[in-house]
C-alpha cells in the first residue's frame, strides 16, 4: 500500500491515476495509517466512487454528512461530490476502494446514458451507506472485492471481465437508488462551493484573502463562511492552511528542494511560519517528516 498523495486539476478536482492510463477505473486497498493525521482532505472527482471497509472503522464525510462505516460495511459516493474519509478516533481503517469513471459506460444506447446521467447528478442521492443486511447492497460489495484484483492485475482480457463487473454495479444502482422526490435533496450550493475550493487550490501558492474566496463562488463572506462549515467542517482560512500542508508534503518527496523553497512554494512566505504550522499539524518538523520518509522508502527497498 502506498504513502497517500492527491493531485489536484484546474477545475478544483482530483485527478485519479488510474491503474492502466488508457482504462478510466482504479482499484487500490487503503489503510488510514499510511495517510498523514489519518484523514484525506475533502476533495471531489467525476469517478463513481466505492468503498468496502476489510478491518476497523472510519468515518466518510459527503457534503458536510458524516457517515460511519464499520467492517464489512461500505459507502458509494456519487460523482462530484465533495468528500473525504477520516479516523475519528485514532484507530486503523484498512479498506478496498474502486473508482470508475462514466466515461467508461459511454454508448450509442439511451437506457444506458440515462443511466449514467442519473449517477453524473447525484440528485436525491449524494452517496449510499452500504450494509451486508441489504442484497443488492451486499452484492455491490462483493462486486468491489471482485473488481479490486482484476483492476490491479495484469492479464491481457481482464478489461473485459472488468466492463461486466462495472456495468453489472451501474445496473444495481439504477434499479434500486432512490429517486429525486424520494431522497433528501443536495444543497443545491455545492457547485459554489466546488468553485470556492477550486480556486484555494489553484491560486494556494498565493496570497489569498476570504474576499477572494468569495469572490470565486461570487457569494459574500458570510454564505462563504457557512457553506464551508456546514459541509466541510472548517473554515475557508483552515482550508487554505491544510491544503498548503497537504501540498508540502508532495514537495518534500523532493529531496532538490530545501525547506525555504517548500515554504515559499506553498504560500507560506517563510521557513519559520512554515515550521511552525507544520509542527503544529503533523507533530514533527518538515526536516523531520522528510527523515522519516527516507528511512521509509529506504527500509521499503531492500
Amino acid at each position: 500500500m502506498a504513502k497517500h498523495t492527491m493531485t489536484i486539476l484546474a477545475d478544483g478536482s482530483e485527478q485519479v491515476f488510474y491503474n492502466d492510463p488508457v482504462y478510466p477505473v482504479y482499484a487500490n486497498q487503503g489503510k488510514l495509517s499510511r495517510i498523514p493525521r489519518m484523514r484525506v482532505i475533502h476533495h471531489w472527482h467525476e469517478d463513481m466512487e466505492f468503498i468496502a471497509v476489510q478491518k476497523g472503522h472510519m468515518m466518510y464525510s459527503v457534503n458536510g454528512e458524516h457517515i460511519r462505516l464499520e467492517e464489512g460495511e461500505g459507502i458509494y459516493v456519487a460523482p462530484r461530490q465533495v468528500h473525504r474519509n477520516y479516523s475519528e478516533d485514532g484507530t486503523d481503517c484498512i479498506y478496498l476502494a474502486v473508482l470508475i469513471n462514466p466515461s467508461v459506460f459511454r454508448s450509442r444506447f439511451q437506457a444506458v446514458e440515462t443511466a449514467v446521467q442519473e449517477q453524473l447528478r447525484g440528485d436525491g442521492c449524494p452517496y449510499i451507506h452500504l450494509s451486508q443486511d441489504v442484497p443488492w447492497q451486499k452484492k455491490l460489495m462483493e462486486l468491489i472485492g471482485e473488481a479490486h484484483p482484476l483492476i490491479c492485475g495484469k492479464e491481457e482480457n481482464r478489461f473485459l471481465q472488468i466492463m461486466g463487473i462495472a456495468y453489472e454495479m451501474l445496473f444495481l444502482l439504477t434499479e434500486n437508488m432512490p429517486k429525486v422526490a424520494e431522497g433528501p435533496r443536495p444543497d443545491r450550493r455545492i457547485p459554489t462551493l466546488r468553485d470556492m475550493v477550486n480556486y484555494i487550490q489553484t491560486h494556494y501558492a498565493e496570497k489569498v484573502t476570504i474576499a477572494d474566496i468569495s469572490r470565486a463562488g461570487k457569494v459574500g463572506s458570510s454564505t462563504c463562511y457557512d457553506l464551508f462549515k456546514k459541509h466541510l467542517d472548517t473554515t475557508p482560512q483552515n482550508y487554505l492552511m491544510d491544503y498548503r500542508l497537504e501540498k508540502s508534503l508532495e514537495l518534500l518527496n523532493n529531496p532538490g528542494l530545501s525547506i525555504t523553497d517548500i515554504a515559499f512554494a506553498t504560500g507560506f512566505g517563510g521557513a519559520s511560519y512554515f515550521t511552525e504550522c507544520f509542527r503544529k499539524h503533523y507533530r514533527l518538523t518538515p526536516s523531520a517528516y522528510r527523515a522519516k520518509i527516507q528511512e521509509e522508502m529506504g527500509a521499503a527497498s531492500t
